[in-house]
């Protein structure tokens, strides 16, 4: 789909193609007749206009007008014209032209342009209805261009969507598979992540804006472990609408944390509990905890595990960091965001989640 590539928002404009005065004079007149016309004022009416600006031209051009030079100037337009569009021309002639000559004239461009054949003496009528129809005939034209590049937008975006997820997924299978003693803890470690993976994009796909808040893609990660009648998440802070790409990082970072609090902290009690706060106070950094509390007695690491590196490259992708306190009463795990990542919902207050 090559060729001169129009700007679709710009003015539309009938141009002028008439040698002598009277007919220059008459054509205009036409056009603008109170009587007749329903030209939305939009619609500039010029003179002999350059070929640089019938990208969005309809062509009104007289027998007179119609010389050797605008044809060559015709046809190297349309060798430029994109494979969507088609030039609106009306030709005003008198009745003895031929048919046959006029065709054999335009013989090469006839599939690029869309022509009308007015006759003397001229209708204003006629030639307004005539050019009105022209106009709506180039804002189809147009209408086809904005559809075929939001078509592009899309495929540009489910390819970098899919090259995204492919990523993601082959670093999971990486990390599960080196970090995993045997087979069924590797199908246990892999099928976790990417049970957290796939529940994020069903909720993205279901969002029409393709944005989410926190406490959906929480709830989605965290749902296996609140299957009892009492919830052992409990989410508050402001509300925070989240994108795509940021949304997936958060959720492996809840189902890494979730994966630890069910080994060995809190979800590993029936009486634990995971508390989780966003708050985004004015001037200063966005922060995610994560805190813990009726589980068994918190232990300090030994060692940096896995997990842990995990979280904290995933934070520093966030344009955050990390900070995690292993004293009583549970783990908490204190993550700062860069907020331009995220997207604070518009409604004009601070929201509950």
């Amino acid at each position: 789909m090559g060729g001169m590539q129009p700007n679709c928002e710009s003015q539309l404009e009938v141009g002028i193609y008439a040698p002598f005065g009277r007919d220059e004079q008459t054509l205009v007149a036409a056009i603008r007749d109170n009587r007749f016309s329903r030209l939305p004022d939009s619609v500039a009416v010029s003179v002999a206009p350059s070929s640089q600006s019938w990208h969005r031209s309809i062509l009104v051009c007289s027998q007179e007008g119609f010389s050797k030079k605008f044809k060559e100037d015709l046809v190297g337009f349309t060798d430029t014209q994109p494979s969507w569009a088609q030039i609106p021309l009306v030709l005003v002639l008198d009745h003895d032209v031929s048919a046959q000559e006029l065709h054999d004239e335009l013989r090469d461009i006839l599939d690029k342009i869309l022509l009308t054949v007015l006759h003397r003496p001229l209708r204003p009528f006629e030639l307004t209805t005539t050019i009105e129809n022209a106009i709506a005939a180039r804002e189809r034209q147009f209408e086809i261009k904005r559809y075929i590049d939001y078509q592009e937008e899309l495929q540009n975006e489910l390819n970098h969507r899919i090259k995204n997820t492919l990523a993601s997924v082959f670093a999971l299978y990486q990390i599960s598979l080196r970090h995993s003693s045997d087979l069924p803890d590797f199908d246990k470690r892999f099928g976790a992540r990417l049970g957290a993976l796939s529940s994020v994009q069903d909720l993205l796909r279901s969002s029409d804006n393709r944005h989410r808040s926190l406490e959906d893609i929480a709830n989605a990660v965290l749902a296996p472990y609140n299957k009892g009648e009492v919830a052992r998440t409990i989410l508050s802070g402001d509300r925070q609408l989240v994108s795509q790409q940021p949304a997936q990082t958060l959720a492996l970072i809840f189902n890494e944390l979730a994966t630890n609090a069910s080994k060995y902290g809190s979800l590993s009690t029936e009486a634990g509990r995971v508390h989780i706060e966003y708050r985004k106070p004015d001037g200063q950094p966005a922060t995610l905890t994560w805190r813990e509390t009726g589980g068994p007695g918190v232990q300090p690491p030994t060692r940096k595990s896995y997990g842990t590196r995990f979280i904290e490259a995933s934070a520093a992708g966030l344009g955050g960091d990390v900070r995690f306190d292993y004293q009583e009463p549970g783990l908490t795990c204190i993550i700062t965001l860069d907020a331009e990542l995220l997207h604070r919902t518009t409604d004009g207050g601070t929201n509950r989640l």
